[in-house]
């Protein structure tokens, strides 16, 4: 239990959650590098997970595609009407094809299974195919399912570890599993200071359970907690070892200003560190030769217990569009059916028989748009998210008689109207497949989580004030980061086997 303070502690809150600016250093990062395979070691209920199972709104580009490939020759196969700098400045979508989640947890990984678990009836098509397993284990047990995956990721993980499992931490996830990016996060023992005054008591917290120190810990089950100093000589003895790069930074800056002027100096709450694997000869050679020791340490270890393996489909029409002028032709009669002269673009694609006969690439609307008499994209708006789609000529009067024609019967059921009135054709031109797929709302692609960015705090839904509130009521420690506390509790069997 925290010792109780004699010093008032000074009030430090962050915007957006602490727990969430993790996340967003995560997901940016993820859609940084195009990456598709990901493990998340300690994920808890799953929350990294889950936001990745959501479907992108659509197929990545040409651009994304020739940029993940290792054939130069598509460049010449894959061709676009529309240069990428109209709209370069998108926030990238996400595009998994295979998850992983690992935890010791029995509570939380019941949670990871049921959150990564495909639903009977998705509100959005989902164009790829992903795969997800979600596994029990230590991390001192060695999976051949995590070798070289795209990229590894444990936040709020490696403080929790005890001495005889964090030796082996960098070996097993660096050497034997050795990702293309590995991510890590972890409490800055800098930032608590924070806190208090200079040179004044800090007594509220929790004392290093090991006794190497006389440091106040965050959470009662963190065995250490670095100092920036610290933390940036052991990614970087690390990554020297196991021939990796390595950059360090920090997330997480208070939304009051400190008024001795320690902002800087003390950094951010959560330090971060991106380790890129090196794949010239002598690093890859001396992965190889160090592996073999942790693969023996590792033998008789339990192996990881499988809980759950989903698998999402894509629908039967992704990647098979119609012909550009039966496109245009659908998102027309759309609009007249709606009465709508001008619309946002990517409000279109998410009317099911436009987006579905577009076998979910975009950039087959736009073609469609731009070919078309009646329709005219307008790009003023500068992001694509912005862009408009007018009708020429506005609606026909033939649609426009049609309206009023139900306008001017109040006798007939509401129902029969509704059938009759607004959505007649919609599904007249469905392709096969369409039929368990349902209407998804008129949203803004870029506030799906699969887009969660620190510029779009919009998306996250959430009401600072209840956040700040739960600071101030329950104080820093008992509120710092309730999301994450629980996410990698450390069993009484953890190191039964060691």
């Amino acid at each position: 239990m925290p010792t109780l303070t004699t010093t008032p502690e000074i009030k430090v809150t962050f915007w957006p959650p602490l727990f969430l600016q993790r996340k967003i250093w995560v997901l940016n990062v993820l859609r940084r590098d195009n990456i598709a395979w990901v493990v998340d070691l300690g994920c808890g209920e799953g929350e990294l997970l889950a936001t990745l199972c959501q479907p992108a709104p659509w197929l990545p580009s040409d651009r994304e595609l020739l940029e993940t490939s290792k054939q130069p020759n598509l460049i010449n196969i894959l061709t676009r009407n529309h240069p990428e700098e109209e709209h370069e400045n998108e926030i990238r979508n996400l595009h998994p094809r295979r998850l992983a989640g690992l935890d010791i947890s029995s509570r939380d990984l019941k949670y990871a299974v049921e959150c990564t678990a495909p639903s009977a009836r998705e509100p959005y098509a989902r164009w790829e195919p992903l795969e997800v397993q979600i596994w029990k284990g230590g991390l001192e047990a060695i999976n051949p399912e995590f070798t070289n995956a795209e990229c590894i990721v444990a936040t709020e993980v490696v403080e929790h570890l005890p001495d005889a499992i964090l030796s082996d931490f960098a070996p097993v996830i660096l050497g034997v599993y050795h990702p293309r990016i590995f991510l890590m996060t972890t409490p800055s023992y800098d930032f608590n200071a924070r806190f208090s005054a200079p040179d004044a008591p800090r007594d509220e917290g929790y004392p290093d359970p090991t006794g190497r120190t006389t440091r106040i810990f965050r959470h009662q089950d963190h065995k250490f907690e670095w100092t920036v100093d610290e933390f940036v000589q052991w990614c970087q003895e690390a990554a020297n070892e196991w021939g990796y790069s390595v950059v360090t930074s920090s997330v997480g800056t208070a939304l009051e200003r400190d008024e001795w002027g320690r902002d800087e100096e003390l950094g951010g709450a959560s330090q971060v560190a991106e380790f890129r694997r090196l794949d010239d000869s002598p690093s890859t050679e001396m992965r190889s030769n160090k592996r073999k020791n942790v693969l023996e340490r590792a033998l008789g270890r339990p192996n990881h217990e499988l809980l759950a393996a989903h698998s999402y489909f894509s629908h039967a029409s992704a990647g098979k569009p119609s012909s550009l002028d039966h496109v245009g032709d659908l998102i027309v009669t759309n609009m007249e059916q709606r009465g709508e002269e001008v619309t946002r673009m990517e409000g279109l694609w998410f009317i099911p028989n436009v987006s579905v006969s577009c076998g979910g690439r975009i950039e087959v609307m736009m073609d469609a748009i731009e070919i078309h008499t009646k329709l005219r994209l307008r790009k003023d708006g500068g992001k694509r998210s912005a862009w408009e789609v007018e009708l020429v000529g506005g609606i026909s009067r033939a649609v426009l008689d049609w309206h009023s024609h139900c306008e001017e019967e109040p006798h007939l059921d509401e129902k029969q109207l509704d059938q009759d009135c607004l959505y007649e054709d919609e599904q007249s031109e469905v392709t096969d497949g369409d039929e368990d797929y349902i209407e998804a709302p008129w949203t803004d692609s870029n506030l799906s989580e699969n887009n969660l960015i620190e510029e779009d705090i919009s998306a996250w839904n959430l009401d600072v004030n209840t956040w700040v509130q739960a600071d101030a009521d329950g104080g820093i420690w008992g509120k710092w980061d309730e999301p994450a506390l629980d996410s990698w509790d450390i069993d009484e069997d953890w190191n039964k086997e060691v």
